[in-house]
């Protein structure tokens, strides 16, 4: 886990995750076409830990509907490098997400 901290804060700035909507957008979209690889390059450090075990359990239809079930996510106010949001699905239970900045990019580093 560490050495891989250490690649992403050396990995190259990415459009795609330039800014926590940006991530959640592309983890979102990747959820929706059960894009594990994506979904996987959006988390970081818990996040990855704690969601690849989900995401190892789930087939593709499953996926899909999650991203399906997120209706919206508000955001907090920054703080430097992190920023937190509630994730409020379709059927209105709520969850939250917290989002890193790791060298250039934001991950989703806890949810």
């Amino acid at each position: 886990e560490r050495v891989a901290g250490i690649f992403e804060i050396a990995a190259p700035a990415e459009a795609r995750f330039a800014a926590p909507e940006r991530t959640w957008e592309a983890f979102r979209d990747a959820l929706r076409a059960a894009n594990r690889e994506t979904v996987y390059a959006c988390l970081a450090g818990e996040a990855r830990k704690t969601f690849l075990t989900q995401m190892r359990a789930m087939d593709d239809e499953q996926m899909k509907r999650l991203g399906n079930s997120i209706a919206e996510i508000p955001l907090s106010e920054p703080h430097g490098s992190y920023q937190e949001a509630v994730i409020i699905h379709a059927n209105g239970t709520a969850g939250s997400v917290v989002f890193v900045k790791s060298g250039g990019n934001w991950k989703i580093g806890r949810m």
